[in-house]
């Protein structure tokens, strides 16, 4: 069973649909939450930096 360039690269992009398209998305869920997580932070700080000035 020979495959063909054509259904070799068909084959290649079903993976990449399967596998990475999920995977990509996994990652922008990541690095949106640890942003959210560092501005929470930031704000946090802010907060306690006024405080000890005050």
């Amino acid at each position: 069973m020979s495959m063909s360039l054509a259904e070799f690269l068909e084959l290649g992009s079903y993976a990449v649909t399967v596998f990475g398209l999920p995977y990509a998305v996994w990652v922008f869920w990541l690095e949106q939450r640890k942003e959210r997580e560092n501005e929470e932070e930031e704000a946090y700080q802010h907060l306690s930096d006024a405080y000890n000035d005050f």
